[in-house]
């Protein structure tokens, strides 16, 4: 009733007002300290800019605003997760110190499991709905079933994701999963045979980061910043290729010698790559150029 929905309206309004004034506390006192906003894109109507604050931008430039490079403009440094992300808005505002640094990713926890996947049929996942091309998804996997009677398709959703109806019913073979546990998603990454997951535009996705961390091929479209992460492991076709994709998954699932290269490749870059330490090296040297440059 009104109970929850006042409660919503007061942290929506009360939360924002407290991070501004912890924000401003911290450098009151600490006058040459950082300010790191991990998730910028959600801190431009919030924050006000300023040159010891520094920002993570987790969205494709397509779907930047215009009020999210003006508050770029006047901070210190911003940090993007894809290198297309990063040109693009140093082409916006030259000058500006921009870093590209990967998403990181604990390697120790996604980690491939002891033995390879085995079993009467050999699975392929998707995960997430966000910018995920799912008209190309199911008219592949449609194909893929319709030929293969050894494959089946788990769909990893989480339960607030309703399919559009044009997507129902679901093929034969294939199941919809959620909620589940970290723990539980690591162990289906653990046990499918590949993942494919389309998408219309990227830039870091954790299902990415998981799967190859994991040991997973993945196939996927070359759209957004995907190729910053095709570092190995990963078949790249082009966006709406449904006869490329369509070959690759063939490929996968019928030459184990190639899957198997390809799940060393992926756990490789995952740990070449995307490991926590080597990520926040990184962001430790970007923070100290940041605090050096002259004001």
């Amino acid at each position: 009733g009104a109970g929850p929905d006042l409660v919503s309206r007061v942290r929506r309004k009360l939360l924002p007002r407290l991070e501004r004034l912890w924000v401003r506390a911290a450098q009151w006192f600490h006058p040459r300290a950082l300010v790191h906003f991990p998730w910028g894109d959600a801190c431009v109507d919030i924050h006000p800019p300023g040159r010891r604050r520094i920002a993570t931008l987790h969205q494709p430039h397509e779907n930047w605003r215009p009020a999210t490079v003006a508050w770029c403009r006047r901070l210190g440094g911003v940090h993007t997760l894809t290198e297309r992300d990063a040109a693009h808005l140093r082409r916006a505002i030259p000058g500006l110190p921009v870093r590209c640094i990967l998403h990181g990713i604990d390697v120790r926890f996604w980690q491939p499991a002891a033995r390879p996947p085995g079993g009467e049929r050999k699975r392929i996942v998707f995960t997430g709905y966000y910018l995920r091309n799912v008209p190309m998804f199911f008219r592949v996997v449609r194909r893929v079933l319709d030929e293969r009677p050894d494959v089946e398709v788990e769909l990893l959703l989480n339960p607030d994701v309703k399919l559009p109806p044009e997507f129902l019913p679901l093929p034969p073979r294939t199941r919809l999963v959620g909620p589940y546990s970290v723990e539980e998603l690591r162990a289906f990454l653990q046990s499918a045979w590949l993942m494919f997951m389309p998408y219309d535009n990227v830039t870091a996705s954790n299902s990415v980061c998981e799967a190859l961390a994991c040991g997973l091929p993945l196939i996927t479209t070359r759209v957004g910043g995907m190729e910053s992460y095709a570092l190995g492991g990963m078949v790249l076709v082009e966006n709406n290729d449904d006869v490329a994709a369509h070959a690759a998954i063939l490929r996968c699932l019928d030459d184990s010698a190639w899957r198997a290269e390809l799940s060393a490749r992926a756990r490789a870059a995952a740990v070449a790559h995307l490991d926590w330490d080597h990520v926040a090296a990184q962001l430790d040297t970007f923070y100290a150029e940041i605090a050096a440059a002259p004001r």
